[in-house]
């Protein structure tokens, strides 16, 4: 069956049937000249108003594109990468961890000004109850984790965008709010079952870690539940569990090497690592070509779906 992708109010949907968006566009659901549409075989993205049969009466191929400046304007090179089978093609640690390197010096001053933002925002909270005493500390220690788990979703974003290429910007900290809850509820599971395979010996813990950490990830990315998050984590990681494991050991080195550079070196550091997971994320999905910028420019060959 082929399957579509499809824009709208600014995002990427799919992959779904094209009965699927026969459906959307018989409610009203889909613009025939602002929301674009993508398959296997096209060149790019056309607005969805030129598609044969998509609507009870097909827009005019003549319709206006969207504004070139928007987030979905159609480029030549613009065609979403497909993505892979899971566990299909073995994580490459070394591959990711240069590329969030490179695209820390590449976007080094816009990460550190909402490095910053995020900084301050997501553990005031948390430093200011360090302060306070019972019974006042211990609530106000518990909203200051929401309020980082909060501004943690935001700065997901933030990433994925980063390596995307696409606009990321202060606003986004604050964006992804409607998946507070069920962001909470994964991790409270996440959590739970870590810290029961731990007691379990250890390494249970650890493989518990690696299978089902990618659940934000999948929450921002793919507006996922909060089980549907942890399964798709668990299809995700398949076969590169080992492999991840082998990047938690590099991205601690990397910290720590930043630290004893006279802590100045993290300052590049935590952004390189923070940036190496969401791109090890998206290596996962899509492969190697995740990892790419178009031949012979600065543009980033990966474009996001959701």
């Amino acid at each position: 069956m082929q399957t579509w992708y499809y824009s709208h109010k600014g995002e990427r949907q799919g992959p779904v049937a094209f009965e699927a968006l026969q459906a959307l566009a018989q409610r009203g659901e889909l613009d025939p000249h602002q929301d674009l549409v993508w398959t296997a075989g096209m060149q790019d993205w056309a607005p969805s108003g030129t598609v044969p049969g998509l609507f009870p009466t097909a827009a005019s191929p003549d319709a206006p594109s969207p504004d070139p400046g928007s987030l979905l304007a159609p480029r030549a090179d613009s065609a979403p990468l497909p993505e892979i089978a899971p566990g299909s093609q073995p994580l490459d640690v070394i591959a990711c961890l240069q590329r969030a390197i490179a695209l820390t010096k590449r976007h080094f001053g816009q990460i550190i000004g909402i490095g910053i933002v995020y900084w301050i925002a997501s553990s005031a909270v948390l430093i200011g109850a360090e302060y306070l005493h019972e019974p006042i500390k211990t609530p106000v220690l518990l909203l200051g984790t929401v309020i980082s788990m909060f501004f943690n979703l935001g700065l997901t974003r933030v990433c994925f965008n980063i390596i995307a290429g696409e606009a990321a910007s202060v606003s986004q900290l604050f964006g992804e709010g409607s998946k507070l809850l069920r962001s909470l509820g994964a991790f409270l599971l996440y959590f739970a079952m870590v810290s029961l395979g731990f007691a379990l010996f250890i390494l249970p813990g650890i493989y518990l870690a690696l299978r089902f950490g990618l659940f934000q990830y999948a929450i921002v990315d793919r507006n996922l539940g909060i089980m549907e998050s942890l399964r798709y984590s668990s299809a995700l990681t398949a076969n590169n569990r080992l492999s991840l494991f082998g990047m938690g050991i590099l991205t601690t080195l990397i910290i720590l090497a930043g630290a004893l550079a006279l802590v100045v070196g993290l300052i590049f550091a935590i952004p390189a690592v923070t940036l190496a997971i969401p791109l090890a994320y998206r290596f996962l999905q899509f492969g190697p070509g995740a990892l790419q910028d178009q031949p012979g420019t600065a543009r980033h060959r990966l474009r996001r779906i959701s």
